[in-house]
């Protein structure tokens, strides 16, 4: 990954690598040597449901668990990922909520064109565009 990183670095471009959370089904990643290679890390807390919101209990572990195993010097780079198809306006609130209290980069949400003008208007009211 380091070598994909400085080739990316070396031509302007920014990397971002997409990770489930440190304890969840695949354990194959060093989420500390992988930290300052990367610009942004993508942390998808999702699939805890077959459907509906994702629970927010389980979200703010996978973000302590991410944040404890990549160190406060990245805290800025970690990136809420949101699936937009399984959040209410309330709940995704509730995640851009979870995303301000732990000081992170920001979010990202999948896939915008599922969200609903609802949606919309909860994430204008929450989120502060760069």
């Amino acid at each position: 990954m380091a070598a994909v990183s400085e080739r990316l670095r070396a031509t302007g471009k920014e990397t971002i690598v997409s990770l489930p959370p440190p304890y969840g089904w695949y354990h194959g990643y060093d989420y500390a040597a992988l930290a300052p290679l990367e610009d942004a890390i993508q942390l998808m807390a999702n699939n805890y449901v077959d459907q509906g919101p994702e629970p927010a209990a389980e979200v703010e572990e996978a973000i302590r668990g991410t944040l404890e195993s990549i160190g406060e010097a990245h805290r800025q780079k970690v990136l809420l990922g949101i699936l937009a198809s399984s959040e209410t306006p309330e709940t995704l609130t509730q995640k851009v909520g979870l995303a301000k209290r732990y000081s992170l980069g920001g979010i990202t949400v999948w896939a915008l064109r599922w969200l609903t003008p609802e949606q919309m208007d909860a994430l204008d009211r929450t989120v502060a565009r760069r």
